[in-house]
Formats: structure tokens, sequence, C-alpha cells
């Protein structure tokens, strides 16, 4: 009887082997040396950038939280709503981190190129990580892999979350969601748990840097549909952890974002207009994908979406059909080209939260919401062109030519986008050129030339430009009644600030200002009632307590400045000037004894004050005691004081 051979068993390790770079394959090297000298070619001008006034004073130079590394500070990041409302604590850590190094103590100065460089550095890692993901995703085809990475790389739509500070939130998430799905490609291809723990982690991690990397576990079904894997009860059930943190973290963002005012309301936003402004959005990216021209900080709604007594134009009506259509013909895609579908299922997924069917924020579309959704945009496009070379005949050496052109030409637009970051001026401006109705831009460059260029002749054009635009936004008319007063225009001051309290009736900064104004002018009652109402607002200040005092002090009100000097006194250390001021409102309420113990606070630091040594041989003398009253006028005459020989002899 013949026997059956049987074949030999297979390795498991051959039959599950998970697809990746080879350590000694020259060509991965060197496609990853080629990106990280892309990378570096076109930002290599972002570390001589400085900080903008566009959120980098909320995130950094203003952000308390961030100054010290240690346990509490760390315990804030994850325990409070952070700058500007948002929720991410790692964002804030890595931050953090920069601080310490950047500052400079001597100087009291903070290092941008600090800032910088890790946002560079950041976006070199997501670079090979995208090369790394689309690799073993597409089994190992080393070329689309190194054209959507280089897309990635030096995509000029890109440059806003790498030369931008503030956007450290943009590379840090894309960092760890894109570690999240490697590990979850490994999981499927090796079927061992740890990835799949490990893709947890780095889902975590994302989720903790920006709430919008959400959308994860969708992309993680994707990956199972473009694997042939059976997407059954298993694999939802896999995904439930990471589902789970995608609904907290998701209803964290919205209410954060809702108690900050930048999620609109249906009343304010008709769900029609949402719709259209969405799908605008939608194809925006698109064009800009193919055509990055006229790029910008900062894009304004058309004017029609913020009066709607103004029709829509007709166009806009149809976007939402087409959006509608491309989705439709996505999914009858399905089984035709996987990369296609794969690529634009993944633009749509992670680019539908930041589409503006939700209106955050006061910006219709913005550059930096491109930055993961570009990946499957360009996965998308390089299958597209795939199947025309296929379908009529043309070589892949016109591909290549055409793919090689188009990012040549990219890398010259990224290079010349980051310069315009430089800073506020360059940045504004180029705004203003673009969109000449946008408000914002005119305050920020106002607030530039006023606060660090100190040109207030060039910032108060920009602001008498947004008072011919009827502008409400409270803080211009702050800036605006600030410059007044430096010119000491007190009347149109003191309009702008009552027009800055009409659109913000809780800013304590503004009602601080309009009472110095008050007290330049001697019109004490109005100014005490806005000093109060500040410290009313931002209870401690010590600023504003301090210019109260010193009105106080100024109109002879000396009972109340001593109050107010002995607060300032318990919450500051060492300030002698308070102990002197004091000390003289005690001499003008005849309280002669508590004068003197408070100029010998003064001179017990600061032995060298004449002033001190003669107001402590005015009170003492005053007390009868003429032999230390004596001492203490040689003692000013000693320390310079032209003391009145006179007096000398009286006291003798």
């Amino acid at each position: 009887m013949k026997q059956k051979t049987v074949p030999p068993k297979k390795n498991s390790a051959q039959t599950k082997r998970i697809p990746g770079p080879k350590p000694g394959s020259r060509i991965i090297w060197v496609s990853i040396a080629i990106l990280v000298i892309s990378v570096l070619a076109v930002y290599s001008s972002a570390t001589r950038n400085g900080f903008t006034n566009w959120d980098d004073p909320e995130y950094v130079t203003e952000n308390h939280l961030i100054r010290s590394l240690d346990h509490k500070s760390i315990d804030l990041f994850f325990t409070t709503k952070s700058a500007v409302g948002n929720y991410h604590p790692l964002t804030l850590l890595s931050l953090a981190i920069d601080y310490k190094s950047a500052y400079n103590p001597k100087a009291h100065q903070l290092d941008a190129a600090v800032f910088h460089r890790t946002n560079v550095i950041f976006h070199i890692f997501n670079t090979i990580l995208v090369f790394l993901f689309i690799y073993i995703l597409l089994k190992k085809k080393w070329f689309p892999a190194l054209f959507v990475a280089l897309i990635f790389a030096v995509h000029p739509m890109h440059v806003e979350s790498v030369a931008w500070i503030s956007e450290r939130k943009d590379v840090l998430y894309v960092f760890f969601f894109l570690l999240a799905l490697i590990a979850y490609l490994k999981y499927l291809y090796s079927a061992k748990y740890y990835w799949l723990a490990l893709a947890f982690i780095a889902f975590l991690a994302s989720s903790l840097s920006k709430a919008v990397a959400v959308t994860l576990p969708i992309v993680l079904i994707m990956i199972d549909y473009y694997s042939g894997k059976d997407i059954g009860i298993r694999r939802w059930i896999e995904k439930v952890p990471f589902l789970t943190i995608s609904v907290y973290v998701g209803l964290m963002a919205i209410q954060s974002q809702s108690a900050q005012g930048a999620i609109s309301t249906i009343e304010v936003m008709p769900l029609y207009y949402r719709i259209v402004a969405g799908s605008y959005g939608f194809f925006f990216y698109i064009v800009k994908f193919f055509a990055p021209l006229d790029l910008s900080a900062y894009y304004p709604y058309p004017v029609f979406f913020l009066h709607r007594a103004l029709d829509l134009p007709f166009y806009y009506h149809l976007l939402p059909w087409v959006v509608l259509i491309l989705i439709i013909s996505t999914a009858l895609l399905l089984r035709k080209n996987k990369d296609i579908v794969f690529g634009l299922a993944f633009y749509i997924i992670t680019m539908v939260l930041v589409l503006q069917f939700f209106t955050v924020g006061s910006a219709i579309v913005a550059e930096r919401y491109s930055y993961l959704p570009y990946i499957g945009l360009a996965l998308a496009v390089y299958a597209g062109f795939g199947y025309l070379v296929q379908k009529f005949g043309s070589t892949r050496f016109v591909f290549a030519g055409i793919a090689v052109a188009f990012i040549l030409l990219l890398m010259v637009k990224t290079t010349a986008q980051v310069k315009i970051w430089k800073n506020n001026e360059t940045l504004w401006t180029n705004v203003i050129k673009l969109h000449p109705d946008a408000e914002i831009a005119y305050k920020n460059r106002g607030n530039y030339y006023a606060r660090e260029a100190n040109e207030l002749a060039k910032a108060m054009k920009d602001y008498e430009i947004l008072m011919q635009m009827g502008t409400k936004d409270a803080g211009a008319w702050s800036n605006i009644g600030n410059i007044y007063g430096l010119n000491n225009d007190f009347v149109n001051a003191g309009k702008a600030y009552a027009k800055s309290i009409r659109y913000d009736p809780l800013n304590p900064k503004v009602y601080h200002n309009r009472g110095n104004i008050y007290a330049q002018q001697k019109i004490f009652d109005s100014a005490f009632r806005d000093y109060d109402k500040a410290l009313q607002l931002d209870p401690g200040n010590i600023d504003i307590l301090k210019s109260r005092t010193y009105a106080l002090f100024s109109s002879g009100d000396y009972p109340k400045a001593i109050e107010d000097y002995t607060i300032l006194i318990s919450k500051t250390d060492d300030n002698l000037s308070f102990y002197m001021n004091r000390g003289i409102s005690y001499v003008y309420i005849a309280q002669y004894q508590n004068a003197v113990n408070d100029f010998l606070a003064v001179v017990k630091t600061d032995t060298r004050n004449k002033d001190a040594w003669m107001n402590l041989s005015q009170c003492t003398n005053k007390l009868g005691n003429k032999k230390q009253a004596l001492e203490f006028a040689l003692k000013a005459k000693e320390n310079g004081m032209p003391v009145d020989n006179n007096y000398l002899e009286s006291l003798k």
C-alpha cells in the first residue's frame, strides 16, 4: 500500500512573521536618511524663530504651571484644565522640561530655540514612524512608504504644527498615535498581547497629549479590514478599552472647550451652516494638499457665515452632496482597491473631528488640522497614481519623476513658510495680506508693536483700523486705551476702557488700568471704585494693591493707605519702599512711634538710606528724645543728607 507523504509543518515563526524592516536592509536606512535630511533642510531656520503672541503666552511664556518640575507641579498637570482650557498633561510636561533648559535666570529670558528644536526633533521622529507604519502596513513596500513619509515631512501645510511652539500638542500626540498604530500592526501579525498592551499605552499617551487622538480606535478597525482580519466579536472586545478612553477624553474635551466658549451652540451656528462649513473644510484640505498656496495662520469665516441675512453662494450648497458622494464612492471601492479606500478612510476618520461640524474656535479651517490626516490622503494619492500608471501603461519612472518634482516644490514652499513664523510681525502681516478683514491679525500685530517693539505709532495704525471695523474685541479696546494713556490722552483712554468693559466686564486688568488713568487725573473716587472692582475680580493681586495704595497715599487718606501697606508688607519679602511709605503715612497722622519702627526696619537693611535716617531723627525729636534724634541726624549727614546746622544745634 502506497503511503501518503505528509508535508513538513511550516515553522510557526514563518507563518506569523511580523512584517517590518530587516535590521541590515540598506534601502530602509537610506530611506530614513533621506527623510531626516529632508526635514532638516526645510526646517533649518525654525530654531531662529521666536515666540508668537498667539497662544504662546498662555502655553509657555506666561504659564506658571510649567515653571517647575517638582512633584506638585506635575500633579497639577494631570489634575487641572491647563492652557487655553484644554486638558493635555503630557504636552505641559514636555513644555516644562524645555522651560527648565530654556530659562536664563540671570537675564530673566526664555530661549525660544529650545522649544523649536524639540518640535523639529519630534517631527523627525514622526516622519520616520510614518515611513515604518506604511512600510509595515503595505507588507514591506518601501517606495510608497518613502513617498507618504516625504509628503508628511515636507508639506507646507504642516509648518504650523512644527514651527508654532504652542502646537507641541500636535507633534506629541501624533508621535504616540503612530507608535500605537505600529504596535497594533505588530500585534495583528504576531498575536502577542504585549503588542496590544503597548498600543493601548501609546494611545493613552496620545490622548493625554491632545484630545483629537480619540479617533484611533476607528483607525484600528480600518487596519483590521485592510489586513484581511475577520472583524468579529473578538476584535470589538479588544477595542473596548480603547473606546472607553476615547469616550472619556472626548467628553472632557467637549466640556473644556464649551467652558471656554470655543464650541458654538446651534443658536449661534445653525446645523445646516455647520454641515456646509464642515464640507468646505473637507475640500479645503484636499485642495491645499495639491496646491498649498496662500497659506495663512488664520482663516476667518466667510462673511455670509457670520451674517446669515446674506445668502450662501450656490456652490456652497453643493459641497455637502459632493462629500456624501465621495464617501459612498469610497464604500463602493472597498473590494477593488484597498490602498485607496484605506487612505481615504484614514483621512476622513482623523479629519472629521476638526471639521467645523462642531464649530470649534473662530476660524473655519486651520492648517495644523492636516498634520495627521495627510498620511491617509498621501497614501490614497499614491495608490491612485499607481492605478493610473497601470491602466494607461505609463512607466514607473514617469510616476517617480512626477513625485520627485512635486516633493521638491513642496520643500521650496515649506522653507519659505517656516520664515513667515519668524516673529509676530511677519506672521500677522502675512495674514493681513491674505485676509485684510481679519480683526485678530491687526490686534495681534498691534500688540506686538505696542508691547514688544515699542513702536506705538505703528501699533496705533493697526488699532485705528480695528476701530474703523467697529471691533467688539474687549482686548483690542483695552490695548487702545493703554496707548491713549501712554500719550496722556486720558479722555480717549477712558472711552476705550469703557468699551472694553462693555464687551468684557470681568477683566481686572482693564479696571486696574482705568483706575490708574483716574488717579493720574486726581479723580480719586472713580479710581478707588475701579481698583476695588479689579481686586474683587482678582483678589490679592499685588500690582493692583500697589496702585490703590499709592492713590490712597496721594489723596491724603493715610489711615487706609497704612492698611494697604500693611497687607503689602505681609505679602512681599523685604520691600523697603512699603515700610518707608507706611512710616511717612504714620508721620502725617502723628503716630511717631509707629513711624520710628518702620524707618528702623528700613535702615536695618539699607544702612545708607539718608532719608530714613533723617525721618528717624525728626520722629524721635517729636517724641522728645533729642539725644537719639541727634544721633540719627548725624547718620543722615554722614550718608549725604544736607542737614541744617541750626537743626543740629537745637538737638544739642
